[in-house]
């Protein structure tokens, strides 16, 4: 599991105040000091019933090392999707940005859980032998935090076992989605209750869980996730903003008020201009911890995840991240040798568009490769 504050070692930019282009390094030993896990295996989450799978902790690479099999039902000739696309990689980037301080924090957390494909959300080809075999779930997330960085320390830390804990104490005789939305509503609200004492502090909470054939989203704030697909770009989240109109009927029915501050940014009770959030107790019940979520089969398609906080969003549209992401990620598959990392590549990329695009804020951005590696 990798966690993210302004850089991690070699793998991020920074701008600081005086506009230097310096990376922005924190030691391990300050890692260690709070909690967080640079440079280790991932923690098992269970035993999977596959082939090992290969970590590369610096560059973000998790690859299932088995060969690509095509894979088809045999009644009706439908293609298990993770069974021929069963290779994942991973790349990041975080920084401060002019910020005086970094609040956002990032978890990627490769197999995090082993589920057979059929409970997670179903196989796209139900009926091949693969259906009910283990597969492994990969998790990922961004906490954006505002007023400090308490709250999302918090979710960082333990957003991800909360989840777990509540998936496995769900009636597993329910619907997948609805077992999904109950635990993972559990799992916010556990996290929530967690932070009642952080008056004035709140964070995004966004986590994207991959398996072999879906993927589910669980969103509460204004970070963004995107699918990359072809040529489409299909959201996996929507923003919590107090202008969404039925986010305004919900804050006026629990006695709240959207109010426009100084400069026209309408603002739940004029403070915080998101209307979901983890923490934030003196906002509460206005501002909702509940998560909006989103569940998605994937297709042969699929090119990219992309997770980020605002700082990316803030300045560069949706289409244009998807574009840009897709054209790189597309060029450095085919061009990157052994031991590098697209994704990585990408994400840095994704930063340098944001501050030529006069971006202050902290920044964090997470890309995810849906398609099998090509190795020169």
């Amino acid at each position: 599991m990798a966690y993210g504050v302004p850089a991690i070692n070699d793998t991020t930019s920074n701008i600081s105040e005086s506009d230097s282009d310096d990376i922005f390094e924190i030691t391990e030993d300050e890692f260690n000091n709070r909690n967080l896990v640079i440079g280790s295996p991932v923690p098992a989450a269970g035993e999977i019933e596959k082939d090992p799978i290969y970590i590369d902790d610096d560059l973000g690479i998790y690859e299932e090392l088995d060969d690509l099999v095509q894979v088809e039902s045999d009644d009706d000739h439908q293609i298990c999707i993770g069974r021929n696309n069963q290779k994942i990689s991973w790349g990041f980037c975080v920084d401060q940005g002019m910020r005086k301080y970094m609040e956002d924090r990032i978890v990627t957390f490769p197999s995090f859980m082993s589920l057979r494909c059929d409970s997670f959300g179903g196989c796209t080809a139900p009926h091949c032998r693969f259906a009910s075999e283990v597969t492994p779930i990969h998790y990922f997330a961004v906490f954006d935090g505002h007023g400090g960085s308490q709250v999302s320390d918090h979710c960082a830390d333990s957003l991800h076992e909360e989840v777990k804990k509540a998936w496995e104490s769900e009636d597993c005789t329910n619907e997948w989605n609805k077992r999904w939305q109950s635990a993972l509503s559990r799992a916010y609200d556990s996290a929530d209750k967690a932070c009642e004492e952080e008056t004035g502090v709140g964070s995004t909470a966004l986590v994207v869980l991959v398996s072999a054939c879906q993927i589910v989203a669980a969103n509460c704030g204004d970070s963004r996730a995107i699918l990359c697909r072809g040529s489409q770009i299909i959201p996996l989240s929507e923003d919590h903003r107090p202008d969404r109109e039925d986010e305004e009927q919900r804050i006026a029915k629990s006695g709240g008020r959207v109010l426009a501050d100084l400069w026209g940014v309408l603002r739940v009770d004029g403070v915080l201009a998101m209307s979901r959030a983890i923490g934030d107790k003196s906002l509460k019940p206005s501002v909702s911890s509940v998560p909006e979520l989103t569940f998605t089969t994937r297709s042969e398609e699929d090119e990219c995840i992309i997770i980020a906080s605002d700082g990316l969003w803030d300045v560069v549209s949706t289409e244009c991240v998807g574009n840009l992401a897709c054209e790189l990620l597309q060029h450095e598959r085919q061009s990157a040798h052994f031991g590098e990392s697209p994704t990585q590549y990408v994400a840095e990329c994704l930063f340098k568009e944001a501050c030529s695009r006069s971006s202050s804020d902290n920044f964090s951005v997470i890309v995810v490769d849906l398609k099998p590696a090509r190795r020169n």
